[in-house]
């Protein structure tokens, strides 16, 4: 299961501070991608352009603007966590329901949250679009966050009914499992009752952190603090490791693809006006054994503007003309793809 720790409003100048340790078996990407599981590490943060962005694409003026945003991403090229040129922050996570999915639930969760970040100009038009996407019936239960530094949302989806949550200032754990009520635990899905029990117990352990780590109870809190307190947080080790209440997931045999592990964590600080000030940081592999990666660079502004290229002639990548005779440019590439 994911893991995701969200402090809103508590951090001073960064309202949206997030963190998700992202944890899950390797067996569905070894399916997919056919490839040795030891090439399906996560890769770091980078800018995904909206298509109609892309490098030799046209810039249509009519069309809606769409949105350059930066965040991990597996070898499905898809995403689980990122933040976009409007400063709108995203996590998802799976979800285990006690019952059959729907049949037509057959689109991907990260690819969602790939087209809604490229979208989104805030979180409540993230919110919407969430929403929207999941009662189509076309996504397997998920929970998704959304949040800029004015208001924060966790959309809960579990093939039957989705359900909006708005979220108060405070800091918030949450993982996979969600149900409007409580699982019955008859004994009739082995492997759920023990994805619905880890999850559980582990939502348990992160709560009793929140309330035990000393940077997380003072009442004006720096960056710097709150990400001292992230880094106990996720590399938390109480309990057996593989199977136990730790944050920090190991594989009992990290040569089993098929048992869960935290394959990589993202944390993001959003400034609470300006992005180039804000902050993505991330980890590849367990965060206990490696040290954040900072990839704020990516969050320059230049890396969001389509700087158009001159050129000759209609059709070849140059400019047009409007009414008054002046240049429109109809073609762009953004400097880091040159």
């Amino acid at each position: 299961m994911c893991t995701v720790l969200l402090l809103f409003q508590v951090v001073n100048e960064y309202p949206v501070v997030l963190s998700e340790n992202r944890d899950t078996s390797l067996a569905k990407y070894v399916k997919i991608a056919r490839v040795n599981y030891q090439a399906l590490a996560d890769r770091p943060p980078k800018l995904f352009y909206p298509p109609a962005l892309a490098p030799d694409a046209m810039c249509d003026p009519a069309s809606p603007a769409p949105v350059p945003f930066v965040g991990p991403f597996d070898v499905t090229n898809a995403t689980w966590v990122g933040v976009n040129q409007h400063r709108v922050v995203l996590a998802v996570t799976n979800g285990y329901v006690p019952h059959p999915e729907p049949s037509a639930a057959t689109r991907s969760r990260g690819v969602l949250a790939v087209e809604v970040l490229n979208s989104a100009t805030s979180a409540q038009n993230a919110r919407d679009l969430i929403e929207a996407a999941l009662n189509s019936g076309e996504y397997k239960s998920s929970n998704f966050l959304v949040a800029d530094a004015e208001q924060a949302w966790v959309i809960h989806y579990w093939g039957e009914a989705v359900e909006v949550c708005s979220l108060n200032p405070g800091i918030h754990v949450f993982g996979n499992y969600y149900f409007p009520d409580p699982h019955p635990g008859d004994g009739s899905d082995a492997v759920l009752e023990w994805l619905v029990d880890d999850t559980r117990i582990r939502m348990e352990r992160g709560a009793e952190l929140v309330g035990s780590i000393p940077e997380f109870q003072e009442r004006s809190m720096s960056k710097l603090d709150s990400l001292a307190g992230i880094r106990a947080f996720i590399t938390d080790h109480s309990g057996e490791p593989g199977r136990g209440i730790s944050i920090c997931r190991h594989a009992v045999d990290p040569r089993d693809y098929r048992e869960r592990r935290t394959l990589s964590n993202t944390t993001i600080c959003l400034h609470s006006e300006f992005l180039e000030q804000s902050s993505i940081y991330y980890n590849a592999g367990n965060p206990c054994a490696h040290k954040w990666q900072d990839r704020s660079f990516l969050l320059e502004p230049e890396n969001f503007t389509c700087q158009f290229l001159e050129g000759e002639g209609e059709g070849t990548g140059g400019s047009g003309q409007n009414r008054e005779g002046e240049s429109i440019p109809q073609f762009g590439k953004f400097p880091s793809e040159r």
